[in-house]
């Protein structure tokens, strides 16, 4: 009894996976999908047109589905920067949408992930259906909001945020220098409880200098100017050794 229970699990699960009798209509979803994605920027790095996409589904339990997407990219994905890959991300699960009711019958499903990776690249994904613009990217198992990319400007193979202009200043927003050195001293220091003004500052420079493609003097003078402002407790004493110019 437990041997025909378990060969008729296995033959369920194959057909809910292939999609043959179950109330989703995976092929007509793909079909659809195919086309967007087709005229979407996301085309321009499909390793082998629509065949580098692969859709699944999986279950979340009272006959609820989620619909993801796989997708191959050629390298060239790669050379866009951070924000670049936020950008086709978002626009892409734009595009897709979420309206799933003509391909559902029975069954309740909606989209779930896009996940864009290569044979020699990083995995990127992000949810389909994004509430209300809280899109969040997932970079293997970092978690990256847009606002978490000031120092970064959108490459030219990727259009354009409304707001952005081909003749705007592209040099690295001063905040962004400012906020991440004075995490790097947060999370050194305990808050600043453990401050050691010679030891930590030489490290949060060496760090941010590393990130941003900056000389130390850059970063020293953007940092101070904007801890001023900010009225940073690590202001106090700030110093920092020779070594933290042999970068």
């Amino acid at each position: 009894m437990k041997k025909k229970w378990l060969y008729t699990s296995i033959a369920c699960a194959f057909v809910l996976l292939s999609g043959c009798s179950s109330d989703i209509q995976l092929e007509s979803i793909k079909r659809v999908t195919d086309s967007t994605i087709k005229n979407s920027i996301l085309d321009d790095y499909l390793s082998k047109g629509t065949k580098s996409l692969s859709y699944s589904y999986d279950g979340e339990g009272e006959g609820k589905y989620k619909i993801n997407i796989a997708v191959d990219v050629d390298s060239a994905f790669y050379d866009n920067n951070p924000l670049g890959i936020f950008n086709i991300l978002s626009r892409t699960t734009e595009g897709i949408g979420s309206d799933l009711s003509n391909y559902c019958g029975n069954t309740k499903c909606e989209f779930g992930t896009l996940t864009v990776s290569s044979s020699k690249g990083d995995s990127y994904s992000m949810n389909i259906n994004n509430k209300d613009g809280d899109e969040t990217l997932v970079h293997n198992d970092e978690k990256i909001k847009r606002e978490d990319l000031l120092e970064y400007k959108d490459p030219d193979s990727v259009p354009p945020d409304e707001e952005y202009t081909e003749n705007e200043n592209v040099s690295i927003s001063d905040d962004a220098v400012y906020e991440f050195m004075e995490n790097q001293l947060d999370q050194m220091t305990n808050g600043g409880q453990n401050y050691i003004p010679e030891v930590h500052c030489t490290k949060a420079i060496k760090a941010t200098v590393k990130r941003f493609d900056l000389t130390v003097e850059e970063v020293v003078n953007i940092y101070m100017s904007k801890a001023h402002l900010h009225g940073s407790p690590y202001t106090n004493d700030f110093q920092y050794g020779e070594e933290a110019f042999n970068l």
